[in-house]
């Protein structure tokens, strides 16, 4: 199977389903995918990682995939990417008018079509993307970020269809932390709230959208109060009034921001995919996001931005105390 332009491929689950097909059964003839691609396109963050490819890759490079089946057996998949620049091409190298047309590229495009860089690229008409380039810059992505000593604020965005994404903050020296972050689907409120139980951390409050007010219909009790049944009391965030704000907010407030490089590589993925909605026939970017696997995480981050109170309480140790009574009657 040959697939040309890997990137424009936006989602590694769409990969995955269509490589689904590729299978032998006869003898000798081993099934096998070859793409080529360029760095940009929508799919560049997964494609990247898949690969193992570096900001400025030099060589080939081979890694391993491995399956675990129902059974217990265990495949592996051998994957290899092979670096190349408009200089490997024999018959393009000495093209001055192809070079010049490459040449003439903005800056990123440039880079990654002459010299095969994938530094810095991020997908089309993201949202966040020179924020977190600036938070890297600023040296505000790093490891070991949480403090046992203070305590711990989570904003969550609670999804249709079980779907939750759960960050877990510190503020310390005006700063505010993402020390944690969760991110799954088909499992209960119940369930949620004894992930964040067996996190250990102490908690001083936690936000949730407004629409864990909502009633369920098989039941009639909204999610506020089932949390609050399970002794977490949730402050909740008003609604929007259009999906910009959220976004809007989160820019406003981005540089106050930091993360911890190893708990929160999935929601740093989230932010940096998060993205316009694209108009095909009008040929330009909407002006609202694109909905989906990337949205829980950011919606959750926009709903930090939008929280009235950014500082905790000056007096912290009550927040503690108070916890640490909610905590004894969750456990």
């Amino acid at each position: 199977m040959l697939i040309e332009e890997l990137t424009h491929i936006p989602r590694l689950k769409d990969y995955l389903k269509l490589i689904a097909s590729c299978r032998s059964t006869a003898e000798g003839l081993v099934p096998q995918v070859f793409c080529t691609t360029n760095p940009d396109g929508a799919g560049h963050e997964w494609v990247k990682e898949r690969w193992s490819i570096p900001d400025r890759p030099e060589e080939t490079i081979t890694s391993f995939v491995e399956f675990k089946l129902s059974d217990g057996r265990v495949a592996r998949k051998k994957l290899v990417f092979i670096p190349s620049r408009i200089d490997d091409n024999v018959y393009l190298k000495d093209d001055l008018v192809y070079r010049a047309t490459l040449e003439s590229q903005e800056e990123e495009i440039r880079r990654a079509w002459v010299e095969g860089s994938w530094e810095g690229f991020g997908v089309e008409g993201a949202y966040y993307r020179g924020q977190i380039d600036r938070a890297e810059r600023d040296g505000r992505i790093v490891s070991g970020l949480y403090d046992p000593m203070l305590p711990v604020y989570t904003w969550n965005d609670l999804g249709v269809r079980d779907s939750f994404a759960i960050g877990y903050f510190q503020f310390a020296h005006n700063q505010w932390r993402v020390i944690d972050y969760d991110e799954f689907e088909g499992e209960s409120l119940k369930e949620a709230i004894n992930r964040m139980r067996e996190k250990g951390y102490t908690y001083a409050e936690h936000y949730a959208p407004h629409d864990i007010r909502v009633r369920e219909l098989g039941t009639g009790v909204s999610r506020l109060e089932t949390a609050e049944s399970l002794g977490v009391s949730y402050n909740v965030v008003r609604r929007p009034e259009t999906e910009m704000e959220k976004i809007d907010a989160l820019r406003l407030r981005f540089v106050t921001l930091w993360f911890d490089r190893d708990k929160c590589s999935a929601l740093l993925r989230r932010l940096r995919r998060y993205h316009k909605e694209f108009d095909e026939k009008r040929g330009v970017f909407k002006n609202k996001p694109y909905h989906d696997e990337n949205s829980h995480g950011a919606d959750m981050m926009g709903y930090w931005a939008m929280t009235e109170v950014h500082r905790p309480d000056v007096n912290q140790e009550l927040r503690i105390q108070r916890n640490r009574q909610r905590s004894r009657s969750m456990q």
